[in-house]
């Protein structure tokens, strides 16, 4: 609040001004905090698939696109090639993160299924929040199942791979 009068009176600039002195916040870096090595990073493709009611999860620090578009700009145009998926390059402790994430998620559908098959849903967490904790319903379904995520082998430039990915949850 400002120590300027309230009754209506003109106020002077020097009213407005700041009386104290910017303060600096300073914080430390551990030693090591950025020069411990990690495990060597893998590739790996992720996305939903076409029956899951989100175009986009974030789960585990990572997104899982159904689609993302690649663009290409050059004489004047630009070309964008859709495709799906994403891919993401994890080590292994970026793995489990994102694995254990999806396993504690859950899926309810709610609603009738629209004309084009799709579904509306909610994410769960089966761990629970804080005063609501996840109670299970007839229907409900691993997070899992509308998700992949498929290792790129290292070796290859190319990788072919599958029209429908299968899911983490069989």
């Amino acid at each position: 609040m400002s120590s300027a009068p309230t009754t209506g009176q003109p106020v002077s600039p020097k009213a407005l001004q700041p009386t104290g002195q910017p303060r600096r916040i300073k914080i430390d870096i551990p030693e090591d905090g950025f020069t411990s090595i990690r495990d060597p990073r893998k590739k790996y493709w992720i996305g939903t698939i076409k029956a899951c009611p989100y175009q986009n999860i974030d789960c585990g620090g990572h997104s899982f696109p159904r689609f993302v578009e690649d663009a290409e700009f050059g004489d004047g145009e630009t070309i964008r090639t859709k495709r799906k998926g994403a891919f993401v390059f994890l080590d292994d402790t970026d793995l489990k993160r994102v694995c254990d994430a999806v396993a504690n998620k859950m899926l309810r559908f709610m609603g009738p299924e629209r004309p084009d098959g799709s579904r509306r849903g909610q994410i769960l967490s089966r761990s629970g929040q804080v005063g609501r904790p996840y109670r299970p319903l007839k229907g409900d379904e691993p997070l899992g199942r509308y998700l992949y995520m498929i290792e790129v082998p290292a070796d290859s430039e190319y990788v072919s791979l599958p029209k429908t990915p299968q899911t983490m949850v069989d």
